[in-house]
């Protein structure tokens, strides 16, 4: 009673899964206002209920209205814009609090946590794994963990922050960007939402303060991808198209490859890039993530208007073959 609606009025174990929650929130403004583009164009919104997308699908209504006010697995869930699925946690962990406390001041225990997958691939983003729907998954959730779902094959930006202990710059989404990171979420290709083996995402931008935007008065950065036929090589191509006042005019990219291996080989406009452990700012290499399971790629500065080619030898079945593995690395850590 009495206690402060704030992040830090929490139990003293809890600031992390806060701070956590909101840098991975802030990393996903570019991806969020292009999204409130899509939006203001189409009407649909940014959180949609699953029977939106899914309307033929049992699962996405409720069971019954008089039972926990209609909620079941599917209805708790909703689309965050069109490639992620959110599934909140609800309910306390497995363990109660100290005899005579009446908070938890520690991280005890998982919580019991079913998941409702509609039909496709699904990047489970805190374990790694890939998960084939329709399908019910009962999972074990700590306090860390959020259970989001990216749509296999689907491509995401984010912006990158500054370490955890270093602020922030101020301002940042309402300025274009000079540098942004991709995630190319992995699909088999055996139950994808993507026709093929070819996929893109995009990034909108435009001024921020007027409604020159509605003028034209904007820009669409462009991903697009493909596998090639024996799904052994990974070509990309990135490239901005439009124009705003205060747009930046140089760029740097940084591609994310989950669930793969370490390439052989990874070229930009048909050079091979070095492999570098700690990647320098502004220089083009490539370097791995052992811990995540992914390859990062890292292009140089350029013309943000020029367009980028790049091509990495990895096989798209490896996300099958290790998949949920960096899941399993976390939790023995």
């Amino acid at each position: 009673k009495g206690r402060m609606r704030v992040r830090w009025g929490v139990p003293a174990a809890f600031p992390a899964a806060n701070r956590d929650a909101a840098r991975a929130r802030a990393a996903l403004v570019p991806d969020v206002y292009t999204s409130a583009r899509a939006s203001h164009d189409s009407g649909l919104g940014l959180c949609r209920p699953l029977s939106y997308p899914y309307p033929e699908h049992d699962e996405a209504y409720p069971e019954s209205m008089d039972a926990l006010l209609g909620q079941t697995p599917g209805t708790r869930q909703y689309m965050f814009g069109p490639s992620l699925l959110v599934a909140p946690v609800t309910a306390p962990g497995t363990c109660p609090p100290p005899r005579g406390q009446g908070l938890l001041q520690e991280p005890c225990g998982l919580t019991a946590h079913t998941v409702w997958l509609p039909p496709g691939e699904w990047y489970e983003i805190h374990t790694g794994a890939v998960r084939s729907g329709p399908a019910t998954v009962e999972l074990a959730i700590h306090l860390l963990d959020v259970p989001i779902y990216a749509i296999g094959g689907s491509v995401l930006p984010r912006r990158l922050l500054a370490a955890p202990g270093h602020a922030d710059p101020v301002g940042l989404a309402a300025s274009s960007y000079t540098s942004i990171e991709w995630t190319l979420y992995p699909a088999t290709g055996g139950k994808s939402f993507l026709a093929g083996n070819a996929g893109s995402g995009a990034l909108y931008e435009d001024g921020g303060e007027t409604t020159a935007c509605l003028d034209g008065d904007s820009a669409w950065t462009n991903l697009t991808y493909s596998w090639d036929a024996a799904g052994a090589t990974l070509s990309i191509e990135i490239q901005r198209e439009g124009s705003f006042a205060g747009m930046a005019i140089d760029a740097t990219h940084t591609i994310r490859l989950p669930a793969t291996l370490a390439p052989p080989r990874v070229a930009i406009q048909g050079e091979a890039l070095p492999f570098a452990r700690r990647p320098m700012e502004g220089s083009a290499t490539w370097s791995y993530d052992g811990d995540a399971m992914t390859t990062v790629i890292h292009t140089a500065t350029s013309p943000a208007a020029n367009k980028l080619a790049i091509t990495v030898d990895t096989p798209r079945a490896a996300a099958d073959t290790i998949s949920g593995f960096s899941g399993m690395i976390i939790a023995a850590r």
